[in-house]
């Protein structure tokens, strides 16, 4: 089995580290971790499935211990990871000086760590494996009926692809901000995972049980523990969008407006909508929203499409119906700041309408 992390290590210390070490990446990112177990010395060869895992990885986790440093395995791997060309993040046990790091494994500039819980939370804490993106498809579908009897709406075709191919498209274009794709899946299970299966994107996608209601609850469920990109399946972004400049933008709110979201908006909308009203001019931060109000005047549409913060995680009631409706102004009305970043032309596929309207941009666009 591929693992998007491959963990290089030695020695039971070392295995009971790269344990934790993968179940905390798997726990907060959503990222399968291991290595290729061999049927060699353990700590002399590294073999052709060996080097097969460690290419078919995202990344490269390298542990170091005493023993790690006596491993000429660790060494092998360590110079298999640069030739090719992996993404290596590397930890050291406090027990290893300066004076023992050598050659390779001097230019890894590993991060000291004293204990297991302090590995962890160092993992955790880490911008260097992206965040989940989370896509919720356990919904209801009413206003798109009868397209969607056979199929779930993320799957409708646009411009000859599904919906939910168009914006694994969009997420692949930035692989190093995102770690994994959730899909919240409820009945349509197995159409989702066929269809997930079939992308050759650069991200994995995993799919778990909603097993709850409402979105609201679903999320709660999930513990989310690090920053997130809520998605919903039903958005097409036309246009094409920096997922760096919004992850950097959304990080500049937080740091320095101590933001706990950043809502993607557009001046582009039709009715039966949320709307953003902006604060002051000048800072992206908002100063109300409403859920579907009956007018819109100068607002901003949300999007449906949003990175959040664990601090949001508890303003998530398995009562509410809304994300935005309830558990985004529940938080807002308890003196929480939310961000914008805007965006220009999208599409919300809610009616036949709104689908067949997406279908005709799409094919003006690849016209053109």
């Amino acid at each position: 089995m591929p693992f998007d992390v491959f963990v290089t290590y030695s020695g039971m210390r070392g295995a009971s580290f790269a344990k934790a070490a993968a179940s905390t990446l798997w726990d907060v990112f959503y990222l399968q971790a291991g290595r290729h177990q061999s049927a060699a010395d353990p700590d002399e060869e590294t073999d052709e499935a060996t080097r097969k895992a460690l290419a078919g990885s995202r990344a490269q986790l390298v542990i170091l211990t005493p023993e790690a440093l006596e491993s000429k395995r660790v060494q092998k791997e360590v110079s298999l990871g640069s030739e090719l060309r992996k993404k290596v993040v590397c930890y050291r046990d406090s027990r290893v000086t300066d004076d023992r790091l050598t050659g390779a494994l001097a230019s890894l500039r590993p991060q000291t760590f004293h204990s297991t819980k302090d590995l962890t939370a160092k993992l955790s804490s880490s911008d260097r494996w992206g965040i989940p993106v989370i896509i919720p498809t356990a919904g209801g579908e009413a206003g798109i009926s009868p397209l969607n009897l056979l199929i779930p709406k993320t799957m409708l075709p646009v411009a000859g692809k599904p919906i939910l191919h168009h914006i694994l498209d969009s997420l692949a274009t930035a692989p190093e901000a995102f770690s994994a794709v959730v899909m919240l899946v409820g009945r349509n299970r197995e159409v989702i995972e066929y269809w997930a299966s079939l992308f050759p994107g650069k991200l994995p996608v995993r799919c778990v049980e909603a097993q709850v209601n409402t979105l609201p609850a679903a999320l709660k469920r999930l513990r989310l523990k690090t920053s997130f990109l809520l998605y919903f399946s039903d958005i097409l972004l036309e246009d094409e969008i920096s997922w760096t400049k919004v992850l950097a933008d959304h990080r500049h709110l937080r740091d320095h407006h101590k933001v706990i979201g950043t809502l993607l908006a557009s001046r582009a909308y039709q009715l039966d909508i949320g709307t953003i009203t902006p604060a002051a001019q000048g800072l992206a931060l908002i100063k109300g929203f409403s859920e579907k109000p009956p007018t819109l005047l100068h607002d901003l549409a949300n999007l449906g499409v949003s990175v959040f913060e664990p601090g949001f995680v508890p303003y998530l009631h398995n009562s509410d119906e809304s994300v935005f409706g309830d558990s985004l102004m529940r938080a807002v009305k308890a003196g929480q700041e939310f961000g914008y970043y805007t965006h220009s032309r999208w599409h919300h596929i809610q009616t036949i309408g709104a689908w067949l309207a997406a279908n005709d941009a799409y094919a003006k666009h690849q016209g053109s």
